[in-house]
């Protein structure tokens, strides 16, 4: 009772993304349990048997259209479930592509590793423990990524522990290198946009003229430029975007 519980809570608190859902099938297809947001499906047939992998421990992604809506699909085979998950396609695009599919790439790859433990160690897991990680994760998927998941008490949970912190010591990896590449490209347009306006000004006993651009962090259309009108009067001008 308390498994089949434990696995109801997980899967109908879940969620990926806004829009998009996580299903549990019994070994006939038949789902025990899903996201809240899809209730009316629980107890009927898995529409779709064919995403499902054959192996256990095998997981198999997909694009297709599942419930009337295209979504990415993941489902991995586990000793007595079906692990689905559905990401709608038109709620991705609304992301980066490259964002979007690193994000589901190691959103899938943290809850794989959880899961794996979690069905196959669930008789020998210490509830502190998993209270624990728990905690962890959610600080993790709530955006702290230096938190560091620290539960012990087995060799599997040391396992889990490892697997998690490298998988978002590489995805702290890839934000930062996402945001070098950003801060290049804005560096880049700084200097193009400086090469722009005058840098050398006229030395002229009537007058004198001097005039410095600071680019904010999103480069702008901020312009300045002089020119002689006649021989006795300059115009300049300036536009701040």
């Amino acid at each position: 009772v308390f498994w089949n519980e434990s696995i109801e809570i997980v899967t109908e608190d879940s969620k990926i993304g806004m829009t998009g859902y996580m299903i549990n099938c019994d070994k006939d297809g038949t789902i025990s349990s899903i996201t809240h947001t899809m209730e009316d499906k629980k107890g009927t047939a898995f529409e779709d048997v064919s995403l499902l992998p054959e192996s256990e421990g095998e997981i198999k992604e997909t694009i297709t259209t599942l419930y009337g809506k295209k979504c990415y699909v993941s489902a991995m085979k586990t000793p007595d479930y079906y692990i689905i998950g559905a990401y709608p396609v038109d709620e991705a695009d609304q992301f980066q592509v490259q964002n979007n599919i690193m994000f589901i790439i190691l959103f899938f790859a943290i809850i794989s590793a959880f899961l794996i433990v979690f069905f196959l160690l669930i008789k020998r897991i210490v509830i502190k423990e998993v209270e624990k990680a728990h905690a962890s994760l959610n600080k993790i998927t709530n955006g702290d990524l230096e938190e560091r998941v620290t539960v012990g008490g087995s060799v599997e949970f040391t396992e889990l522990s490892s697997g998690i912190n490298e998988t978002v010591d590489k995805l702290k990896g890839l934000i930062e290198e996402e945001n070098l590449r950003v801060q290049k490209e804005l560096e880049n347009a700084r200097n193009i946009q400086e090469s722009s306006v005058p840098q050398v000004f006229p030395e002229d006993e009537r007058y004198s003229l001097y005039a410095t651009m600071n680019t904010a962090k999103a480069v702008g259309g901020d312009f300045y430029d002089f020119f002689m009108v006649n021989q006795e009067r300059v115009n300049n001008y300036y536009q701040i975007n």
